[in-house]
């Protein structure tokens, strides 16, 4: 057995509980946030921020304020899964409502003329 697996097993306990510290604090959610972005969707914090002041910090879709989830601190990435493109930052419901419909155009026309009183029966 190697020195450094030794040492981890002696000190696994004292090693879990600094790293936890570390992503619980500022820093280390911020870089978390980062390597997030960047893996995720291959935009930076900067980016992201540009984004927000262009929606004006609103939801693109309902235009609310809100993330729309108290557990929520940032509004959600909003990207197609077919081609990756960002298509702008939207709050925990609308992005959660997209996804239940499969971002399915005709899904989403349908449910617009039921809420109408459009749809036949």
């Amino acid at each position: 057995m190697s020195s450094s697996k030794k040492y981890y097993d002696k000190n696994r306990k004292k090693i879990l509980e600094k790293q936890k510290l570390w992503r619980d604090s500022p820093e280390g959610q911020l870089k978390e946030r980062s390597r997030h972005l960047k893996r995720k969707f291959g935009i930076t914090i900067e980016d992201y921020d540009r984004m927000f002041e262009d929606q004006d910090g609103k939801c693109k879709i309902c235009l609310t304020e809100s993330f729309g989830d108290s557990r929520c601190k940032y509004f959600t990435v909003d990207h197609c899964h077919d081609t990756g493109n960002i298509r702008g930052l939207l709050c925990n419901r609308c992005n959660t409502a997209l996804g239940l419909l499969d971002d399915n155009v005709n899904v989403l026309n349908s449910a617009i003329l039921y809420l109408k009183g459009d749809l036949n029966e």
